[in-house]
């Protein structure tokens, strides 16, 4: 007996329904199938929802590093005026945030081509970003730049951290995901960047 079911194809391609493809899901299409097919559509269903389920966590994540460094960068300007709880400007730790969040947006961009690729150039990278924060943890009353550091290396973090883990998990990464963690990442750098400043004299930061 011939009936109607779905077939759960592998992933569209960016040709096929780009809409789709830059989640990284596949398009439903309709097919005929017999009564014993039903538990392989029912299967595919399931992986479909999983995949979408495993996105829409990664969003969440991301939309949640966004308040946090939002409510640091609030915490900043509430402080700007008590020089004794802050420590003073470090040319180094500037210099180590400009240089790094140069070659973290650049290896993002690289995220479309195979892990493998690039694997020596991303856990170099990670080893710098320890560093850098490593630095600024060191200097007396450097608590807030050292606690954005601490977010920006987190590997179960939204942002650097957490990127090179999906990135090697996936392989390679969808234009959509790699435009939004892009945005995340330098985001997160500018405040790091903008706090460093900011010991050294007030500044909106609105050239960053």
């Amino acid at each position: 007996m011939g009936g109607v079911g779905l077939r759960f194809p592998q992933r569209a391609s960016f040709t096929d329904d780009p809409a789709r493809a830059a989640w990284g899901l596949g398009r439903w299409e309709w097919y005929p199938v017999r009564a014993h097919d039903h538990t392989l559509a029912e299967s595919a269903i399931s992986s479909y929802c999983n995949g979408a389920f495993h996105i829409a966590g990664w969003v969440i994540k991301m939309i949640l590093m966004a308040r946090r460094l939002s409510a640091l960068f609030a915490i900043l300007l509430l402080i700007g005026a008590c020089d004794p709880l802050i420590s003073s400007f470090s040319e180094e730790a500037y210099r180590n945030a400009t240089s790094l969040k140069a070659r973290s947006l650049a290896l993002v961009d690289q995220s479309g081509e195979e892990y493998a690729a690039h694997r020596a150039d991303a856990e170099q990278l990670l080893v710098d970003v320890d560093a850098a924060y490593e630095f600024v943890n060191g200097r007396p009353g450097n608590e807030i730049s050292a606690r954005q550091w601490d977010l920006m290396r987190d590997r179960d973090g939204g942002l650097l951290g957490g990127f090179q883990g999906k990135w090697r998990e996936d392989g390679k990464l969808n234009t959509f995901f790699r435009g939004e963690v892009r945005a995340l990442i330098a985001s997160g750098f500018d405040t790091i960047i903008c706090v460093e400043v900011n010991k050294r004299s007030a500044d909106k930061c609105d050239n960053l």
